[in-house]
Parts: structure tokens; sequence; C-alpha cells
């Protein structure tokens, strides 16, 4: 039994463990006599003391006694006696282990010497020694219960090397000793070739690989310091035949001395197998989880996080049945895959593992292909309408071909970033008009000569820096600013003003520009009517367009500052106000028509217009209707709407339209506004005078003039409105103001 697992078996017998003892002693063993295995280990242990020790005691004396007839039998077997009563004493008082290494090194040592005298006995106490220090030392004491073979092979080994080189100095002996004692060649050699052999057996199909995994050394001796030959193929062949025989083997083999790295070496070989069977079964999704054998056993590298996400993009296109997101997710997992090949080929010495995972990402390659060209036959035999549209997700550099217009805008943001201007920005715009997406373009419009930083208030509530916002803008323009000095981390949001000064100053010397733009700010008011931070935010804000030069900020809101209160319009007065409206028409039909290179022409006559009057040209109505609309066509097989068919998609977008967007712009409304919106929605009225609650309607885009008369902007919100339960609609009330004869349209 190995001494570590002997170790192991104590504690789940029950046997408290001492500071000065690590098995139970011969006491507590006699107690549970009527344990079959108790009993078992105690036969072992008296075999070994009683009579190992004396052939061993004997085999060592005949070879230090030939050639001297002076050599004293009866010396040892008093030495031998001596050493076995020690042990016994000693297993009683300290732990059987610790008694019977003891008793045997003290047997073998004792007998010997007592046969010998003179420098022969001197070169034996000094095996014994050695050979008693380093295996009770490193065994019993380390917690390796019984170190027996240690102990055994230090007092024979040591003694009979010192005591025949006699003359030989004792530095070669030494030597020899640490060979035979500390490193345990002989050993080691023996087990080496029992390794070897099991393997051979096992590849020739003469013994199977869990009977020869019984066998191998590492479960038997601990000490092992050299890696056993052939080790790493018994363990990846053994894997691959059981996995759990695999694991249980690895772990094993990686707990001892001398096997981890022929053990890591084997997990690192049956990780990139499973991934190549993944590859060949097409187990993406068991990939993406990591669910497969010998992949969750161990901490993933970055290179397998890689693995990773190709799988899952891999896995979207074989659920998905749009040619269109099919032949997009096999791109995303190609160029994921190339990336991994391309950093394991550029690596000069690449690791173990990064050598293996090469030729994965070869064979997931050759995958990704094979489905490539199945999915160019699909797309020829069974052609569909590409689906590019996106309703609702925000818009970043990976799709940004679906982002149109906003030049003008972004010309106008670039114009104020530049010369002496410091005031900050405000950009205002409805919800799902596409602020967010426009923040996300800004870097490639503005150039390398303005950083862009951006903070997203709508996760303000879950910050650390909920109280005091201006430690999170710290952190942000410290990380995209690498070389600026380091921020100061304090609550006052002075000492953040003055490291802003010092960032600014950085700036003006390299001629660059800094904007800091806060998506969401509305959600500051929130917390702040919480109760669970303060307006003092604003105050820096305010501060740093009055002190600050080439740091610049840009607040975005769905709601004017009035709304926000008036604390917001007060430390905000000098702010520069830009909105973000509808798109223009031939944005709008460029967005239609063109979201993507070589999209189809799939709308009937005067079908474009209708979605667009339909949706004033709002960003994300649009898209919505569109994506409704190409959904419906590849369902029924067609590549060519009808006008039936943009009708269908028009109604089939207003319940996602009501969650998402219809929902939030109706609860921002004033009594007085959800009025005036209702009346409107059921027809459309003349107004001569506007009063000041149908000028804010016009002002932000709700109500518009057509042809004399008062108009819900967008026609699809109109619908909402008027299809509204009664119970949802404010008290009815005339607006003020309203004629019923024709008037001239509002200047």
């Amino acid at each position: 039994m190995q001494p570590r697992r002997l170790t192991a078996v104590f504690d789940s017998w029950g046997f408290e463990r001492h500071s000065s003892r690590t098995s139970p002693t011969l006491v507590e063993l006699y107690r549970r006599r009527d344990n079959p295995h108790v009993r078992t280990l105690a036969v072992r242990l008296g075999i070994l003391l009683f009579l190992a020790t004396p052939l061993l005691a004997i085999s060592a004396s005949l070879v230090v006694s030939w050639n001297n007839p002076a050599f004293a039998w009866d010396g040892v077997a008093f030495g031998v006696a001596l050493g076995v009563a020690f042990g016994v004493a000693f297993g009683v008082a300290f732990g059987v282990a610790f008694g019977v290494a003891f008793g045997v090194a003290g047997g073998v040592a004792g007998g010997v010497a007592g046969g010998v005298a003179g420098g022969v006995a001197g070169g034996v106490a000094l095996g014994v020694a050695y050979g008693v220090a380093f295996g009770v030392a490193f065994g019993v004491a380390g917690g390796v219960a019984g170190g027996v073979a240690g102990g055994v092979a230090g007092g024979v080994a040591g003694g009979v090397t010192v005591g025949v080189a006699g003359g030989v100095t004792v530095g070669v002996a030494f030597g020899v000793c640490c060979l035979i004692v500390y490193l345990r060649v002989p050993i080691y050699a023996l087990e080496a070739l029992w390794t070897w052999l099991l393997t051979t057996l096992c590849e020739t199909g003469q013994l199977s690989w869990r009977r020869a995994a019984l066998r191998l050394p590492f479960h038997y001796h601990d000490v092992i310091w050299f890696p056993l030959p052939r080790l790493r193929p018994f363990l990846v062949a053994a894997g691959k035949e059981n996995v759990a025989l695999g694991n249980s083997l690895i772990a094993e083999a990686a707990d001892t001395l001398g096997q981890k790295g022929p053990a890591q070496k084997a997990l690192v070989e049956l990780q990139a197998w499973s991934l190549e069977r993944a590859a060949q079964f097409r187990w993406w999704a068991r990939v993406a989880e990591l669910d497969l054998d010998f992949l969750r056993i161990v901490e993933t590298p970055t290179l397998m996080r890689s693995f990773r996400d190709a799988a899952r993009d891999l896995y979207a296109a074989e659920r998905s049945r749009s040619h269109h997101h099919k032949n997009a997710a096999l791109e995303r997992a190609r160029t994921t895959l190339q990336r991994v090949q391309s950093a394991i080929v550029g690596e000069p010495h690449p690791e173990y593992l990064e050598r293996h995972l090469l030729s994965v990402a070869r064979t997931w390659l050759a995958v990704v292909a094979e489905e490539q060209a199945s999915l160019a036959i699909s797309m020829r035999e069974r052609p569909q309408v590409p689906t590019p549209f996106v309703a609702g997700e925000v818009l970043r550099a990976s799709n940004r071909e679906l982002f149109k217009g906003r030049r003008d805008l972004t010309r106008i943001i670039d114009h104020d970033l530049t010369g002496d201007r410091r005031a900050p920005f405000l950009l205002l715009g409805q919800r799902r008009m596409g602020k967010s997406s426009l923040l996300n373009m800004l870097p490639e419009h503005l150039g390398t000569g303005t950083q862009v930083v951006t903070l997203n208030f709508q996760g303000l509530s879950g910050e650390t820096h909920l109280q005091t916002p201006h430690l999170w803008l710290e952190q942000e323009v410290a990380a995209a600013c690498g070389q600026a000095p380091s921020p100061p981390g304090r609550t006052a949001w002075g000492e953040t003003l003055k490291w802003l000064e010092q960032v600014d100053a950085h700036l003006q010397q390299q001629e660059r520009r800094l904007l800091i733009a806060i998506d969401e700010v509305e959600r500051l008011q929130d917390e702040v009517e919480r109760g669970r931070t303060s307006t003092d935010f604003l105050d820096l804000v305010r501060a740093m367009g009055d002190r600050l030069g080439r740091v610049r900020v840009l607040l975005v809101s769905a709601h004017p500052l009035a709304r926000l209160g008036p604390h917001w319009v007060d430390r905000l007065i000098s702010v520069v106000q830009r909105e973000l409206g509808y798109l223009k028409p031939d944005e709008a039909r460029e967005l239609m028509c063109q979201p993507i290179d070589g999209f189809p022409d799939i709308y009937p006559p005067g079908g474009v217009e209708r979605i667009a009057e339909q949706t004033r040209c709002h960003p994300y109505l649009v898209q919505l209707v569109c994506d409704k609309l190409t959904f419906s066509l590849n369902a029924n097989e067609r590549l060519q709407a009808t006008d039936e068919d943009i009708e269908l998609a028009l109604d089939d977008a207003l319940p996602n339209a009501e969650a998402a967007l219809f929902n939030a712009l109706w609860a921002q409304q004033t009594v007085d506004e959800k009025t005036w919106l209702a009346r409107l929605a059921r027809a459309p009225v003349p107004v001569a005078r506007p009063d000041r609650v149908l000028k804010g309607l016009i002002r932000h885009g709700f109500v518009e003039q057509r042809a004399g008369d008062m108009h819900v902007a967008v026609p699809m919100f109109g619908t909402w409105i008027r299809d509204r339960k009664p119970e949802d609609e404010p008290p009815r009330a005339e607006a003020k103001d309203v004629v019923e004869a024709k008037t001239t349209p509002l200047a």
C-alpha cells in the first residue's frame, strides 16, 4: 500500500492525528483487531518487521563478510533483535508507521554493525544515518506514513556501499548513497521497465488498460523522482478507452513527484483529441459549455476560450434557418479560429498545449470550410432574402453597414470640439433613435485625434461608485489614457477636477482631445430621487466646461433638462444642445434597400414609401418592420413582397414596438401631453395657436403639422395610441385653442 494512501486510510478509519505522529499506535490497532482491514495491515507490518528485517540483515552481512574472517555473526543476531525491539517500542509510543520504519532500518543497520568493526562499521553507521535521515524524515515526518522503503534502502545500501568502499573517500561514498538512497535509482530502473512493459502489453492487446492501470508503479510508490517512460502514451490511451479511468489516472499521476509532467502532457493530448472529436460529430453546444471530456477538470486557458467562442458561433449557425445569419456565424467562427492559428504560429517557442491546439484549429477550419461549402449549395438551390436588420440592439463597428445617415450631426460634433469651445454638449433624442449607436461610431468619424470614453449610466444603480460617479469617470479616463497621471481616487469631486486638469495639460502637449460621453445620463436623476446619490456630479460637469480645454463632456439623454429638474437647468445652463431626430427620407430608403451590399429588391412599388410614412423614418421602427418583412418572405419561400406583405409586417411589428418603444414614450408624457396625443391619434386637428403643451410635443418630434393639421408624427405610434384600452387613456379633455376651420400652417 502506498504510504500516502496509508495515511488516508488511517484518517478514514477515524484515527486521530497528532502533531508527533501520523499513524495509530499498536494499542489503537489492537483495539480494532476485529476489523479485517486492520488485521491485514498488522500481518503486513509484522512480516516486514519480524521476517524481512532478519533476511535483509543476513543478506547485507553476507556481502560485508566476504573475505572478512573476523565477521561476528552473533553480533548480527544481537543487532537485529535490538532493532526489532526498538521498533515495537516506538510503534507503541509514536505510531506503527514510525515504529516499523525505525525497526527495519535499525535492525538491519544494527545487525550489520554488530558483525563488523572499525572503518566498515563507521561506514555502515554513516550509511544508516543517511538512509534513516532521508527515508524516515522525508517519509514519516513529511506525512508519507512509513517511509519504510527509504529507511531500509538507506540502512542497507548506505552501509554496504561505504563499508565495502573502505579506503575510498567519503565523498564518493556519499554520492553513491545519494543515488541509491535519495534518488532511488535502482528502484526507478525496475519501475521504468515495468511501466514500459505494461504499456506494450496493453498496446498489443495482451492486457486491458483497466487491469494494467492498477499495476502502475505510482500507485504503490510516491517517491519516484523521474518521469516513467511511456507513462504519457499509457494515460492517453487509457483516457481514450475509458474517460473516467483516464481522468482518475491523470489526477493521481499529477499528484506524485515525477509524473506531473507526463500527466499534464497526457491531459493536453486528450483535450485536443476531445476537441477534434467534437468537430467530427458537431458537438458545438457541448464545447460552448465546456462539457467535453477532459475539459471540465482544469482552468480554461485563453486559447481554449477561443475554441469555446467559435463553438458558440458554429452552434448558432447550426440552429439558424436564415442563410444570412448562418453565413455570418460561420464567418465569425472562421475568423476566431484563424486568429488562434496565427497566434500559435507567431509564437517562437509555443507551449505543448499550443502545439496540439494548432492541429485542432486546422481540423476545425476544415469543418467550417465544409459547412460554408454546404451553405453555398443551399443558397443556390433555395435562395433566401438576407435578414441583416437589427431591431433594438445597439449597433457596433461589426455591423456599421446598418448605421445610416447622421453625417451632419457627426460633423457638427467634430466642429464643436474644435477651437476654444468648452461648454458640455447635450445630445437629445427619443428612445431607440440611435443615440448609443452614434456613440459607438464616433471614434471612426472623429479620427485618431479624439479619444472617446463612454460611460453608460443605465447601469449606475449597480456601480460600486453609485454615490461618487466621478470616481467611475476617473477609472474610465485613466484606462483610456494610459500615459496620463494616476487618478487620486478621492471622494471629493474637486480632486477629480484637479486631476482632469493634469490630463488636459497632457493632451495639450500631444495635441489631442478627449470626449467623455455619458449615455443615459437621466438615470442619475432616478438615483437622486431614490436618495442614493446627489447632484454633485452635475457640479463637476459644469466645472469641467469652465476649466478644461481639451477634455469635453457629451451628455446623452432621452429627456430635456427641464423635465429632469431645476437643478439640471441651473447646473448646465451653458450646455450646447444637439438633437438626434428621425432619419431623412433618403437615409431611410438607403437603410431599407441597401442594408448590406447585394441586398435584393424585395419591395413592391410604393412599398418603401409606405414603410417610411408609417414609421416616420424612425430608425428602430424601420429596422423592425423590415425584419418582420424579410422573415415572412423566407418563411413563405418567396423573394418578392406584395402590398399585403407590407401591411402584415406593419401589424406584426406593433407588439414589439409596444414593448420596446411605445410604452416608454407614453410613460414619459404628462397628462396634458397624453390628452393631446390621444386626440390627435383619433383624427388630425387644425390648430390656430398651439398651446404650451402642444408646442413642447412639436419641439420634441411627437407631433407634426401636415397640410395645416396637427398629426401624431409617427403614424404607427398614433395607431398604437388609438388602439389602447380605454382604461389606459387619459381623461378626455378638450384641447385649448382647437378650431374647426382650417388654419394657416405654423411658422
